[in-house]
Order: structure tokens, then C-alpha cells, then sequence
């Protein structure tokens, strides 16, 4: 729905890019814009990393929706 809106998408996976990579194909054929990225949500200083490699690519955050999950 962002994408939809023209605005870009940071797609994270947790692992591995090629999980965010499939999300943002379909972003993509439904002409939006994304770029996948991938993080261990665990590690606060790769998040802070990850935070200004977005801001840098897409001209600034101004939206982050949340939906990290941990097994156990």
C-alpha cells in the first residue's frame, strides 16, 4: 500500500536478503519501489547501521512499521 502510494519501501529480513528480495519483486510488478535488505534484529548497533544505510538510499525514513518476530 506505500509502494502503491509512491513511496519507497526498505524490505528487512532477518536472515537472509534473498527472503526481502521476493517481497520486493512483487512490490516492484506492482510498480512500486523497494530495496531489500537483511539484519539480525538482535544486534542494536547493525540495526543503527541499517537505519542510515536506508535513510541514505531512500532520501530519509519517514515511516517504520515494526513486524519482528523471535522463535524460542
Amino acid at each position: 500500500m506505500i509502494a502503491a502510494e509512491g513511496g519507497s519501501v526498505a524490505v528487512v529480513a532477518s536472515s537472509k536478503v534473498e527472503k526481502a528480495a521476493a517481497v520486493v519483486d512483487d512490490i516492484e510488478a506492482r510498480g512500486g519501489k523497494a530495496n531489500p535488505y537483511a539484519v539480525d534484529v538482535r544486534d542494536a548497533a547493525a540495526l543503527g547501521a541499517l537505519v542510515e544505510q536506508v535513510a541514505g538510499a531512500l532520501g530519509g525514513i519517514d515511516l517504520l512499521v515494526n513486524a519482528a518476530g523471535a522463535l524460542h
